[in-house]
């Protein structure tokens, strides 16, 4: 996760509040709602006046550690503007679950052992400590006066700063279409730390889909399996992609497309990548956009080798899944997946009565999401994706991205391609400018991507 010692705001973006707004009451709140902090940002009294505040500065992380602990293509936070010093915050603080991931890290996750929301990271040593928000769990409100809530923050609330360690990408990442969105005086890009490494121009070759190379991984050959697996290692399944691939494929040439999973490309018979605005996904990762891909779970297995003594199989359905790992967090202590028990620390809340949220109970990383009404397939968590040492961050040589494909919206069936899906949750909420930013970027994306395939 990124870590940063100080805030800086942009000299010309808007304040966030309307005229009648007196202060801004920041909420970080995990999906359960068992964890609430809130602190209050103050306004100037002359609304044209901007506030020396706000806009909160976000950090994006898109190093391979931050993707495998959260599950989503990055990380995301603002230094959390709050002193969190209270005996109060200390009790509610002493309650969320802490991953370290080295010895050597300064910095600390703390996430809600039941619903696994990342919500903070702590930087620092004993009496100088930073507090950092993840954007996934932050909600804005406006304040009248009298201190009561108005209505939600809808702009001005968080940009975009700093996009960190793209060289662990390969090939950029979330960056192509999250670029847009940001400080007034643009976002700036790293290969690596702020300000200690090398800064990517946005017009970088690493920042923009090139039709031509991303052709030729769509043609190359499709990896036979590609690791499940989360920071810690506690989570460590298998993607059969060689089989679903062929058999896939072999639908396709046989003119029986409409036999196809929903979220099969009928083009080339990739899974679906999607770009997710979903509330819940979001809070539950702790990101501000999700991206998830879609599997059969007949498809996916245990990375221990089969053998006629030992017919160690994944759960057939979404019910045996469910069961099996319901069974397993009921141990004392769950157990890597190394050290013989097959699920590890797979562990999942129930988000709706029908809905399963998978997660790792140590690092927090966002495994799976699963429903009973779709018993045989899962969502699966792009960051958490292990594909080729030649393949990026966003594994295209199994995933299918909205700009390589003609006609399917972004949950596999209907609406405009490049759409975010379940928009409309970003809409009315400091994430609303988002959604216009992130949409026209992909429009773009697709665009020039169609026109040189096309020629």
């Amino acid at each position: 996760m990124a870590s940063y010692p100080g805030n800086t705001t942009s000299e010309t973006a808007p304040a966030a509040g309307s005229v009648n707004a007196r202060a801004i009451e920041l909420v970080a709140q995990c999906l359960c709602k068992t964890h609430t902090f809130t602190t209050q940002i103050p306004l100037q009294n002359n609304s044209e006046k901007k506030d020396d505040i706000l806009p909160l500065e976000a950090i994006y992380c898109h190093c391979t550690s931050c993707r495998r602990s959260t599950g989503a293509l990055y990380s995301a936070s603002v230094v959390w503007p709050g002193s969190l010093t209270n005996s109060s915050e200390q009790n509610q603080l002493s309650e969320l679950r802490r991953y370290k991931r080295t010895h050597e890290s300064s910095s600390t996750g703390l996430f809600c052992p039941t619903c696994s929301t990342l919500m903070f990271y702590e930087y620092g040593h004993e009496g100088s400590i930073i507090y950092g928000a993840f954007l996934g769990c932050l909600r804005g409100y406006e304040l009248n006066s009298e201190g009561s809530r108005t209505g939600p923050v809808t702009n001005g609330l968080v940009k975009a700063g700093h996009h960190l360690f793209l060289e662990d990408t390969k090939d950029g990442g979330a960056v192509c279409w999250m670029k847009a969105w940001g400080k007034d005086d643009g976002v700036k890009l790293w290969m690596g730390h702020r300000n200690y490494s090398e800064e990517v121009p946005l017009s970088s070759p690493l920042v923009e889909v090139k039709a031509g190379v991303h052709q030729a991984k769509l043609e190359a050959t499709v990896p036979e399996e590609v690791a499940i697996k989360c920071h810690c290692g506690g989570v460590n399944l298998t993607l059969q992609t060689g089989a679903s691939r062929r058999e896939y494929l072999s639908k396709i040439e046989q003119g029986k497309q409409d036999d196809l999973p929903w979220f099969v490309n009928p083009e080339n018979g990739k899974m679906i990548g999607t770009l997710d605005g979903c509330d819940s996904c979001t809070t539950f990762s702790g990101v501000d956009l999700f991206n998830w891909t879609f599997a059969e779970l007949k498809y996916l297995s245990f990375p221990q080798a089969e053998s006629a003594d030992n017919k160690l199989k994944f759960p057939a359905d979404a019910a045996e899944l469910k069961k099996a790992v319901e069974e397993n967090m009921g141990t004392t202590v769950q157990a890597p997946a190394q050290d013989g028990n097959p699920l590890g620390t797979l562990a999942f809340y129930r988000s709706s009565p029908d809905v399963q949220r998978y997660f790792c109970s140590v690092c927090s990383a966002s495994i799976f999401y699963a429903c009973d009404d779709r018993p045989e397939m899962v969502d699966i968590a792009i960051g958490v994706l292990c594909p080729p040492e030649q393949d990026g961050a966003r594994a295209e040589s199994i995933i299918s991205w909205p700009w390589d494909r003609e006609s399917l919206g972004n949950d596999g069936r209907n609406g405009p391609k490049t759409r975010i899906g379940w928009r409309e949750d970003m809409l009315g909420c400091w994430k609303s400018d988002i959604v216009g930013a992130v949409e026209r970027e992909v429009e773009g994306i697709a665009s020039r991507y169609q026109r040189v395939v096309r020629a």
